[in-house]
This record gives C-alpha cells, structure tokens and sequence, in this order.
C-alpha cells in the first residue's frame, strides 16, 4: 500500500518501459494487503480469502474505551465522517447510551463542536488549541458520563496533530471532577461512492459539477485511509464503519460500537432523539427504520454486504443519469454530458486507481468484528 501513497513496498525500481501506473495497477491487492499486515492487525492472509475474524491479532488495539473505566479517566470519541455522509445516523445510535455526553446543551447545529469554536473563539476550529478546545466542550459536556462525543470539529488532516493523550492541560471543571485523563478514540465511517443519492445536498452538487464531487470523495477517502493508518500505527486503530452497513446491516454495526466502545453499554439502532431547541436535529425516524425504508439496489445500486461471509458489499456499474432516474431525478437538459457515466468515470486512471485501492483497504476494515 505504501506504493499506492506514493512509495515502493519492496524498494525495487520498476522496468524503466513500464508506467509507474501500470505497475500500481498490477500490484495495488498485494500492496494493500501488505498495509493491513504491516499495522500488525492481521496473520498472513490472501484478498481472495473468506474473511475470518480470528485474523485480529490484538483485539485491545480496537478497544476505544474499556467496559468499566477508571473514575478519573475520560474518552474523547471523535467522529471522522465527511459532512452529509450519515454522521447524524451514527451521532443518534450512540445517543442511545445514557453513558455519552454531547454538545447539544450548547445549541450548536447538529450538536457539532465546529460553530461553537468558531462563535467562541472568532477563528477557525483548525487554529484553536488542544488545551482551549477542552476548555469551551466542558462547560457543555455532561463531565460525569464516560464518553465525550465531539463531531465534526476540526478537519481531517488536523486531527492527525491533535492526537496525545491529553494529561497535564485539562481544564478547571475537568479537575473539580477528578478527572486526570481524557483519552481520544476515533469513529471513522466513510460512504460507498454510489450511496451519493441518500444526501439531497449531494445530489445538488452531482446536478452542477459531477466531476468536483467525484474528485471531492477521492480525497476525503484517501485522508480517512491515512488518519487510520497513523493511528493503527501507534496501535490504537480507529473503528472504520461502513455508512451502508450502518443503515442496513444494523445488527453487525451495533456488535462491532458495543465491542469498540463497551463503556457505553447496550445501543439502539432505532433510537429517535429528542430534539433540542437550536440544534436543527430534528430526526422522525430511527437508523434502522430509515435504512429499511430504502431497497439498497434500486435507490442506490448497492449490492448489498453479506458480513459473515466476508463481502463489504459493492457499488453496481451504473451511469450518473441512471442513479438520478432511480430517484426520480431526471436531466432537465441543461446539466452536463458527463452525467452518461458513473461518478467514478469522471477521475483520471490514476485517481480511479488510488479510489479503489482506498475503498479497498476500508471494506476489508470495515469487517472485522
């Protein structure tokens, strides 16, 4: 996989009459492979292989919190999902627990932790230090609950610089509490590319620029591979979700939050918040009842995943006009040509090649049990 990034695994120089790309084209399902072994997560095993969950070789590694925590210990789950792609659904499901505090009392839209940094401070999230970010969340965090969920407040590449346990700078209503340690624990939950038609906004964005959203997911995607391998590197692995697996394999996804995050207790895939004045959260329906509201196929073109035999599922082949037809959304003529081929289509060989090999990588993550 180093190779998909931009080095070689073997260190061996190509055949200068090769393309670089035709070598990655080739290699790209060994190279994965040999990143999921290197982060030590995985024995020897083949792509083609069935999956098997015994492949885990340190299950403590995935742990973001432990079922009984210490009184003075803390966990500071940070959710990495790209906007509109289901963080909402998967904020509701772990609302469930009455173990997690969130930023709703701070009335801020979608009880995201990004405008009330912003209104705070007056600069951009990304700029606000460690130390000033706890400051501002505790004065809103129920501090006496285990887990301190924290959605969508800095971007992606800065998360990877704000990852140390956080020890000698908690703030004052943290100390009064005992608390001496809060430890962050990371959700990583991407979206198959042709699940593009679930998000009215994205749908939008398809109708005015496919290409700008094609290119907009291979770089959201790529960023979400590398915050995991940073952090598996350090031998605390995210947990990566499937969006699709959220909403229509519900009963895999709620094993896999109780066992990443069993401080939390028991989950409910159903649960309906209430809503809170200011928030804009306003969810009529639960995670799993949306989800079956939804044939995976004809709305999406989704081929749905079969988990316990070790298929993440897939995306069918299918134009960009075909998926808009498939929610009555038809070309009104204005729109561009390029809507004749998949969302995909739209990316350079090399982009394309980078797009599957990152997908690639997540599905087989997005797995383990």
């Amino acid at each position: 996989a180093q190779a998909v990034f931009g080095a070689t695994q073997t260190g061996r120089k190509p055949m200068s009459f090769l393309p670089t790309y035709l070598l990655t084209l080739a290699l790209w399902p060994v190279l994965i492979h040999g990143l999921v072994a290197d982060l030590g997560l995985l024995r020897r095993a083949s792509l083609e292989d069935g999956w098997n969950a015994s492949l885990v070789s340190d299950w403590e590694h995935w742990v973001g919190c432990p079922r009984e925590p210490a009184p003075t210990d803390r966990t500071w789950l940070r959710l990495v999902v790209s906007n509109n792609h289901g963080s909402t659904a998967l904020e509701s499901v772990l609302m469930s627990s009455p173990k997690l505090a969130t930023l709703c009392r701070a009335q801020t839209w979608q009880c995201e932790g990004r405008k009330l940094l912003e209104q705070t401070y007056n600069s951009n999230p990304d700029h606000v230090p460690m130390d000033k970010i706890l400051m501002t969340f505790s004065e809103y965090w129920d501090l006496e609950r285990n887990v301190f969920l924290d959605k969508q407040t800095q971007s992606f590449p800065q998360l990877r610089l704000n990852d140390e346990t956080v020890r000698h700078t908690l703030p004052p209503m943290m100390q009064s509490m005992g608390i001496e340690k809060v430890r962050p624990a990371y959700i990583i939950m991407y979206k198959p590319l042709c699940l593009w038609t679930l998000s009215h906004t994205v749908t939008k964005e398809v109708l005015k620029d496919p290409q700008a959203v094609a290119k907009f997911e291979l770089r959201r995607i790529q960023q979400q591979v590398e915050i995991y391998e940073h952090f598996a590197g350090q031998g605390r692995a995210p947990l990566v979700i499937n969006y699709a697996h959220l909403i229509w394999q519900p009963w895999f996804t709620r094993q896999r939050l109780e066992r990443f995050l069993p401080c939390l207790g028991s989950l409910d895939m159903d649960f309906v918040p209430e809503e809170v004045e200011g928030t804009g959260m306003k969810i009529t329906q639960g995670t799993k009842s949306y989800g079956k509201s939804f044939d995976p196929v004809s709305c999406c073109g989704w081929e749905s995943a079969r988990p316990d035999e070790g298929f993440a599922g897939q995306c069918m082949k299918r134009s960009t006009e075909e998926a808009l037809s498939s929610i009555s959304l038809l070309r009104s003529g204005n729109e561009s040509a390029s809507l004749d081929v998949p969302l995909e289509d739209l990316l350079n060989e090399a982009e394309q090649i980078s797009l599957k090999a990152s997908y690639e990588i997540l599905d087989r993550l997005s797995l383990l049990v």
